[in-house]
């Protein structure tokens, strides 16, 4: 018996030590030798007005984990979320940037929201067909917050803020929005009709033509130009990614590194207050939020190989960020033994889900499961401050004192991880993966029976909890 446990230990060793096929000498050497110091990737997962609860999250982060506090850490954030990626990606984790964060977050001005948010009269306004978008202006105060202008009040518009600010993203970041011409999923006539002319392929979030539909369309241009007037009618079904990913140039030059057919999303470069403003706009303005938020700079958009080409799309705009709360898959393919950490998430009701899946195509619940997989702990409301949230009758300084407190009990026991995942497709390291020298067997498993080498998830944060 001891013999055979001491092969085991030494196939297990052997696999280890020789099983990293990984090359990311294409990454500058400067990226590279910054993107190596990062242990944790934290996620901003939106939830609507409630932005407090993120606060009151990251405060027990902060004073429980020595990497938040030494920036050794990527932000990333969907929806609301992103508002808080973006200011901590320009002026990064300190003392001083945590209390103006939670002063803003807990006094933000969240009125017009909160009575849009009302799921009685949004019911009501949608079953009419009148519309339930505010506008954009609405979150003058918050996108002022992200880009670090104080004196929001007197601005006339986002641009005015936008001008007023010198913000760019000096730390690692990634915010997601949807692509609207490539998920548009609807049909005129009632609210929940669909043209289900697509289907969303979970493995690599690509979105392509039904074999029967592309064959039509490719047999009649005239009626697919007629239909979809922003789309291009290629020679396979494949129509675009779902999703983009707003990123600094660390992370742009890191997940590009991904091949496209295996990368989550389209990337699109930031680098200017105007790129961090279109970032957070595009993430918030979900269906029955805002109205999609149009692309200013095709440029900047990495498609497959080819910047500023999008391939089988002509335009882009930009409908939120509800698709995918943790944008984690690619960062750890290309940094495996990064740490996870959610501020939590919380599920749509079903009418919700049945709307945003009917309208975009795609059920964001399902990708919950997939995404999820990812995380090492997550630090999603309880029941008593949820269900307040959902209702839209908690306050904020309720929602940041009930963050904090979910997120300091979750830290004492270093377990807090959702119920349902499913193991995505690619679940293995990129073969250019930047993978530490040494041991790796902290955060890779064994070659499997495939030949890959499973990243381990769900571990809590760990040594991140004491490392000074």
């Amino acid at each position: 018996m001891r013999l055979v446990l001491s092969l085991t230990i030494l196939v297990l060793t052997s696999v280890f030590a020789v099983a990293q096929p990984f090359d990311s000498s294409s990454l500058d050497p400067a990226i590279r030798a910054r993107l190596e110091k990062k242990k944790l990737m934290f996620c901003f997962q939106g939830k609507g007005s409630c932005l407090a609860y993120d606060a009151g999250v990251l405060r027990a982060v902060y004073d429980h984990v020595s990497a938040v506090r030494k920036n050794e850490l990527i932000v990333a954030g969907n929806s609301s979320g992103s508002i808080l990626a973006a200011y901590f990606a320009n002026v990064g984790f300190s003392e001083a940037s945590m209390k103006h964060a939670e002063f803003r977050l807990q006094n933000g001005g969240i009125d017009a929201i909160r009575k849009m948010e009302n799921s009685t009269s949004k019911t009501i306004k949608l079953a009419r067909g009148e519309p339930t978008e505010l506008p954009h202006m609405e979150m003058k105060e918050f996108i002022a917050f992200a880009l670090g202008v104080d004196d929001w009040r007197s601005a006339t518009s986002i641009d005015e803020i936008v001008s007023r600010s010198t913000a760019k993203p000096r730390f690692p970041v990634v915010i997601v929005a949807c692509n609207r011409e490539v998920l548009d999923n609807r049909a005129p006539g009632r609210l929940l009709d669909s043209k289900n002319h697509k289907v969303f392929d979970a493995t690599n979030f690509s979105v392509y033509w039904k074999a029967p539909v592309h064959a039509y369309f490719q047999a009649h241009p005239d009626r697919f130009a007629q239909e979809y007037p922003d789309l291009k009618l290629g020679p396979t079904p494949y129509i675009g990614k779902a999703c983009t990913f707003f990123v600094d140039r660390s992370m742009f030059e890191l997940l590009k590194q991904i091949p496209p057919e295996e990368r989550m999303a389209d990337l699109r470069l930031m680098e200017t207050p105007v790129d961090m403003a279109l970032a957070v706009l595009a993430s918030v303005s979900e269906p029955t939020y805002f109205n999609p938020m149009p692309e200013n700079d095709l440029g900047k958009i990495l498609s497959a190989n080819r910047l500023g080409d999008l391939e089988n799309v002509t335009k882009r705009s930009y409908c939120g960020g509800f698709l995918v709360s943790q944008p984690v898959q690619d960062v750890k393919r290309m940094l495996p033994s990064l740490r996870v950490a959610g501020s939590g998430w919380m599920h749509n009701p079903s009418a919700a889900r049945t709307l945003l899946s009917g309208w975009y195509l795609a059920d964001a619940e399902d990708v919950a499961h997939l995404t999820d997989w990812w995380g090492d702990i997550q630090f999603n409301p309880p029941p008593q401050i949820r269900s307040a949230m959902s209702s839209k009758t908690s306050k904020s300084t309720e929602e940041f004192n009930a963050g904090k407190q979910a997120a300091e009990i979750a830290l004492t026991r270093d377990r807090a991880l959702p119920v349902f995942v499913n193991q995505p497709r690619f679940y293995y390291p990129s073969e250019s993966a930047i993978v530490p020298s040494g041991d790796t067997s902290d955060y890779l498993d064994p070659l499997d029976a495939v030949g890959n080498l499973r990243i381990k998830v769900g571990r809590g944060l760990g040594a991140l909890l004491t490392s000074e």
